[in-house]
């Protein structure tokens, strides 16, 4: 078996590499650049997601499209997915998230996005690229909100059950946009959105940990 250390993902586009810890695959992920070092025994830094993500970077977003949005398309509502892509469905009387728990990791999440999300509000949109500032409505009743200055953005993704579950940083193109995304468990990815039409994101979304790849569509609602 291959010594620890970071290795290219066999499936991803994207400039990522995910930690193997000498005997399985790990949920850490990198960009490639993100530590000239590159392959050897260093186990994962705690750092902020973010920081490890270039506004010119590569990326995209979405927990609830590659994960949640499997089982909604089923017709069944989702309580929880770990890291191993594990489903745990609703039933009666149930509570899916303690409360405590959950509303811990939404501050989390919020902190983290905090500083790029100020950021991109600071800019103006210049008038070469399409304005996605709003709300965007996906599959389930699935939400999400984009903050958009110049070719910077933020996006946060609200569940129908869960309240905030998700958030991205990224940028905008004339063609559409690319995130990179964490969410409230843990699991993080990216993915590709193209501008078909006026109000209309369209295009295909990875969540690394789970290695999960859906496609997606995003209607513009607010």
């Amino acid at each position: 078996m291959p010594r620890p250390g970071w290795y290219p993902g066999s499936t991803l586009s994207v400039p990522l590499l995910r930690f193997w810890d000498g005997a399985r695959w790990t949920p850490q992920t990198r960009l490639v650049d993100s530590d000239p070092g590159g392959g050897g025994a260093k186990p994962p830094r705690k750092r902020r997601w973010w920081q490890a993500v270039k506004w010119g970077a590569v990326g995209a977003f979405v927990l609830a499209a590659a994960v949640i949005g499997v089982a909604l398309a089923r017709g069944q509502q989702v309580c929880s997915v770990n890291t191993q892509g594990e489903f745990v469905f609703v039933t009666k009387d149930e509570q899916c998230v303690p409360k405590a728990e959950l509303a811990k990791a939404q501050e989390g999440l919020n902190g983290e996005l905090a500083a790029p999300k100020a950021e991109a509000a600071a800019l103006p949109v210049p008038s070469t690229l399409p304005d996605l500032n709003g709300r965007w409505a996906a599959l389930g009743g699935i939400t999400y909100v984009i903050t958009q200055g110049g070719s910077n953005a933020t996006i946060e993704e609200f569940v129908p059950g869960f309240g905030f579950t998700a958030n991205g940083v990224g940028t905008v193109t004339e063609q559409g946009a690319q995130f990179a995304f964490q969410a409230f468990n843990g699991s993080t990815g990216y993915g590709d959105y193209m501008l078909r039409e006026p109000g209309v994101l369209v295009g295909t979304v990875t969540n690394v940990t789970l290695n999960a790849v859906t496609s997606v569509v995003l209607t513009r609602v607010g």
